[in-house]
């Protein structure tokens, strides 16, 4: 028997009720479920997808309507590698608010 992905409303639930470090490793995550554990919008995780700069992703599906899915563990990995990283400030920020701490 082939294991089902639980539905979306049940993940969410779970995300809810569950701080980040419980959550189970193979738990999968839409683009607008993972970005926040990312620390950016759901569109700038599509960017760095396309660009092949995020975490590493599964889809099911072939073409424009694949569905796009991260697991904690790949987010987990992706966000340690970049915790604590400098970046330039943009033009309205300061550069307080430019050091990113995943």
């Amino acid at each position: 028997m082939v294991a089902q992905r639980p539905e979306p409303w049940r993940v969410q639930a779970l995300l809810d009720s569950t701080p980040f470090e419980e959550l189970p490793g193979t738990l999968e995550l839409t683009t607008r479920q993972a970005a926040p554990y990312c620390g950016v919008r759901p569109e700038t995780l599509d960017k760095y997808r396309k660009s092949g700069k995020g975490p590493a992703y599964v889809t099911y599906g072939d073409g424009p309507r694949a569905r796009v899915f991260y697991t904690i563990a790949d987010i987990r990995e992706w966000t340690s590698r970049y915790q604590g990283v400098r970046r330039t400030p943009g033009k309205n920020e300061s550069e307080e608010t430019a050091t990113r701490v995943a």
